[in-house]
């Protein structure tokens, strides 16, 4: 393989500074047009020295002088190897990593957050405005190293619900005074791979430098989907830049792809529960997942905790803990509460235990049946016949060890026993 600049200074080397043999060039991987210069300025001697045959076999190989002319410049200009910098040299220019909120939110950079319909995501971030807007720590306790007095927020509120927007704004708190709401009307509907609504966010953003943008949502914000590789890669591109241009943290909301069963509590979220093209997670520098979780021993519900955490990070040496959130009403307003999330460690039963616990919930049983659930489980079949030896006379049998249709229960189950006898084994 060659570049087209290693054929320009094969060239120079060959024709004007003549420290090569041009027949020692080999040409099966040029291009046009140096391909063609190199064998119309062999092909005959057309001037006194090889600087003027090369001259005029750009001369024939072009359509016009200029372009003869040009094609000469770019040869010259290449008879220097490029100098290509090293990291040590170029360190000290490159701009450090700054956060909104450290670990989760950084500035000049794209943040994803995503969340099923209906969990609360456009609530949860509204709130983050509210910290950004009046302090004075972020959820996990760090405090916020911007003055709020002076921050600004711009909410690009795609999905043209304003109202609703103004009325959670208002249950939090938020001054609204310092919040800029971007949104489409007359029946218009936002599309960022217009120029047009491009310039409207720029110009937004330079007029109130503001310390977060919020996008909501991505799906609203292009009318060629998120499944395009494409369309996604230079929307989420240009996202970038605008958020390095102010320096603003921004966060982009997106869905995640329909659960089986319609079910919106997850044990968590990872970056392949997003919906569309794997572009959407690749050029997101955070991404963040929103959940709703299932309190033990209560019945699932919407209004329930959530769970808030980085599955997705290119800049923290490590992923900060996950968050707990609960969203508390009352007459002043609506509150959200953080914490850890509370982590307590399962002890996996024994195979006593399960071979027990199984035989309450599903009184006799087959061995095959037994067997079966047992390696569902992580039990073998030798693990199950050790466990009842280890149980003894606790666990019995319906129609003796080989009668047919035996049963394994427990010794206090004895409505189904027989009179049967024989020796343990599979029915």
């Amino acid at each position: 393989m060659i570049t087209e600049r290693m054929m320009q200074r094969l060239m120079y080397q060959a024709f004007v500074a003549e420290e090569i043999e041009s027949t020692s060039i080999d040409l099966a991987d040029w291009r046009w047009p140096w391909r063609e210069i190199v064998l119309a300025a062999e092909s005959r001697a057309m001037g006194f020295n090889a600087y003027s045959r090369l001259a005029e076999a750009c001369r024939m190989v072009a359509d016009d002088a200029d372009t003869a002319q040009q094609w000469m410049d770019e040869i010259e200009d290449a008879a220097s190897p490029l100098r290509h910098a090293t990291l040590a040299e170029i360190a000290d220019s490159l701009e450090p990593v700054t956060w909104l909120w450290e670990s989760w939110v950084p500035r000049g950079m794209l943040t994803l957050l995503g969340a099923f319909q209906g969990t609360g995501k456009s609530y949860a971030v509204m709130d983050m405005a509210r910290i950004t807007l009046h302090g004075p720590v972020w959820p996990d306790g760090s405090a916020v190293t911007h003055d709020p007095a002076t921050a600004k927020v711009v909410y690009v509120d795609a999905e043209g619900i304003p109202q609703v927007n103004n009325a959670r704004a208002l249950d939090l708190g938020l001054d609204t005074r310092r919040m800029y709401l971007m949104m489409a009307g007359n029946g218009e509907m936002m599309d960022f791979l217009q120029p047009k609504w491009r310039d409207r966010l720029l110009d937004l953003a330079w007029t109130v430098r503001p310390e977060l943008i919020i996008i909501d949502s991505l799906s609203a914000i292009t009318t060629k989907g998120t499944n395009s590789a494409e369309e996604v890669g230079g929307l989420l591109t240009w996202l970038n830049g605008v958020a390095r241009e102010v320096n603003a943290g921004m966060v982009l909301l997106h869905h995640l792809r329909k659960p089986s069963g319609g079910q919106l509590s997850l044990p968590g979220v990872s970056i392949h529960d997003f919906r569309g093209s794997t572009h959407i997670v690749a050029l997101a520098r955070s991404v963040i997942g929103l959940s709703v979780v299932q309190e033990p021993g209560k019945q699932f519900s919407l209004n329930g905790p959530r769970h808030m955490e980085v599955v997705k990070t290119n800049l923290a040496a490590e992923y900060p803990p996950k968050l707990e959130i609960r969203m508390q009403r009352s007459e002043s307003g609506v509150r959200f509460e953080y914490g850890p999330v509370a982590t307590t460690v399962v002890e996996e039963p024994s195979a006593e235990e399960w071979l027990v616990d199984y035989l309450e919930a599903n009184g006799p049983t087959k061995f095959r049946e037994l067997v079966e659930a047992a390696v569902a489980d992580g039990f073998s079949k030798a693990t199950i016949f050790r466990a009842r030896k280890r149980l003894g006379a606790r666990i019995s049998d319906s129609a003796g060890r080989q009668g047919k249709g035996n049963l394994w229960m427990l010794a206090e189950d004895d409505s189904c026993r027989t009179d049967d006898a024989g020796d343990i084994e599979d029915d």
